[in-house]
């Protein structure tokens, strides 16, 4: 399993990085049987969300922590 963050910063107004997070969600979130750069990945999900305030530039901020599944592929492995 690996864990991945994703940054995301946009506007002054939060309405905007949390509809940037949303798009990354409907992106992300629940896919399943992938491969990545010839790496099979059997499910990504978000595992947890969370505001980090204003940048120096006065952007908002969310911080997303997505995992993913990783499966090798073999005669005898179902998933």
């Amino acid at each position: 399993m690996t864990g991945v963050q994703v940054r995301m910063r946009r506007g002054r107004d939060p309405r905007e990085v949390e509809d940037l997070a949303d798009d990354v969600f409907d992106l992300l979130h629940n896919r399943r049987g992938l491969v990545l750069n010839g790496v099979h990945v059997a499910l990504i999900w978000r595992q947890s969300q969370a505001p980090m305030g204003q940048d120096v530039h006065g952007r908002q901020e969310i911080a997303a922590t997505y995992y993913l599944r990783a499966t090798r592929p073999s005669p005898h492995l179902y998933e």
